[in-house]
């Protein structure tokens, strides 16, 4: 008995359900679309978040506000995206370790020129695949005015060429080093230039740099692009 009664009930209701969406076709079809848009709409927002700081400090940290400020009262070009310690991190990006012979100081005139000619023989660098030659310009990342990135250190380098052609000088460049107060030996910052050596044992001692790196940054996502990048690397 209660099985007929459930029969006919599920029966009786599910009849006048499907001629309820028999009548109303439109809206039935339709719908299932609209409510796809709205929640794809809805998501889209959302994006993977792949920066360790934003995941794991804390939003309204002191180091935070005060990078805020720093940043409203001396702005700076962020188009690199990047800080400076995540060059050291594996990625794509060709990097070559120059060093000098009899420990010479390569921020002087002889080295930086040839630092300079380097840096252009490499980013001049032609990969020939089939019916299309790679250039460094094709793999590059690029900044936002549509120019590759080039390390920071080839700018001053420039500049320190384009300083001694126009005084006509030949000065001599050499690298800041701190005295910390538990430190056992006065420390060196940065970490382009590598093997520093003191100048003389003053307590404002400059230091002379032995090793320098270069990078080169370079893009991956593209499949095109990443096939020029594999023929291009050194």
């Amino acid at each position: 008995m209660l099985r007929q009664v459930l029969h006919r009930g599920l029966g009786t209701s599910f009849s006048r359900l499907g001629h309820f969406v028999a009548s109303h076709p439109v809206f039935f079809a339709s719908a299932p679309v609209l409510i796809s848009i709205l929640l794809g709409a809805s998501f889209s927002r959302y994006q993977v978040e792949e920066s360790v700081e934003h995941l794991l400090a804390p939003a309204h940290s002191l180091a935070k506000i005060e990078r805020s400020l720093v940043n409203s009262l001396f702005p700076v070009n962020r188009s690199k995206h990047r800080l400076y310690s995540d060059l050291q991190t594996p990625g794509r990006y060709g990097r070559v370790i120059i060093t000098s012979f009899r420990k010479a100081n390569m921020l002087d005139q002889h080295h930086t020129d040839l630092i300079l000619k380097l840096h252009s023989a490499v980013t001049r660098i032609q990969v020939q695949r089939p019916g299309f030659n790679y250039t460094f310009a094709h793999i590059c990342i690029l900044n936002n005015d549509k120019t590759c990135i080039v390390d920071d250190i080839v700018h001053v380098l420039e500049e320190l060429k384009a300083a001694r052609s126009s005084n006509r000088t030949n000065f001599a460049i050499t690298y800041p080093i701190t005295h910390l107060k538990d430190a056992p030996r006065p420390t060196a910052p940065g970490s382009t230039p590598g093997c520093r050596a003191r100048c003389s044992r003053s307590p404002l001692a400059m230091v002379r740099t032995e090793t320098f790196l270069l990078l080169w940054f370079s893009y991956h996502g593209h499949s095109l692009q990443a096939v020029g990048l594999q023929a291009w690397a050194f």
